[in-house]
């Protein structure tokens, strides 16, 4: 099954699809928020997506952040048209910063989004 990971941002969000039978993932592109559900359901329909993993926001402690309702209402739109499973995201953009290689071309943003991907895919032998 063809699952899409995101790393969703106010401004921008990380893309990164994957396949739940393979556990193989790969960051495929950033996209504005602007207009984003319009995207991402074409992407869906288009990729064949069934499934999506989205990273939730929260305080190092787990708590919630002001980010979380945020990040909450654009899932709650998701799942209008899509099953959507959420995942601890703390570190994730740091992270995808840090994979990122001088001359990569995929961004952080996507790096995050694939990061949040595979977490999932580990969390869920």
């Amino acid at each position: 099954m063809r699952i899409l990971g995101i790393d969703y941002g106010t401004k921008r969000i990380g893309l990164a699809l994957g396949d739940s039978e393979t556990r193989i993932a790969a960051p495929i592109e950033t996209i504005s928020s602007e207009n984003a559900i319009d995207v991402l359901q074409e992407l869906i329909k288009k990729e064949a997506i069934e499934e999506v993993v989205i990273g939730l926001p929260v305080h190092r402690d787990g708590a919630p952040s002001s980010q979380t309702k945020i990040t909450q209402s654009f899932i709650d739109k998701l799942k209008e048209f899509i099953l959507v499973h959420t995942i601890d995201e703390r570190f994730t953009s740091l992270e995808g910063k840090a994979m990122q290689k001088e001359g990569d071309s995929a961004d952080k943003d996507a790096l995050a989004a694939l990061i949040i991907l595979e977490a999932y895919f580990e969390e869920h032998k």
